[in-house]
């Protein structure tokens, strides 16, 4: 199975972080919203959002907040 693993986005633009999350989504999740909260990346730039990807595309992104999906999800409830 593909692993997922992470994009960072700071403020001093984006890159692909090599680092393996593993193949469960819910614990990749978790690893890219405690990376996206509690590191600090090189050079004191900070970290703006996380992606977590799978299969060389984007899976969803993390705001320090809320995942995108599910604020998509959200809004959609709302609006019917």
């Amino acid at each position: 199975m593909q692993p997922f693993t992470l994009s960072i986005e700071t403020d001093a633009g984006t890159y692909r972080h090599g680092f393996h999350l593993g193949t469960i989504e819910r614990l990749a999740r978790e690893l890219a919203e405690e990376i996206c909260l509690k590191r600090r990346p090189q050079r004191g730039t900070r970290i703006v959002t996380v992606a977590l990807c799978r299969f060389e595309s984007i899976v969803d992104v993390f705001d320090g907040k809320d995942w995108s999906n599910a604020l998509l999800s959200k809004f959609a409830e709302e609006a019917a």
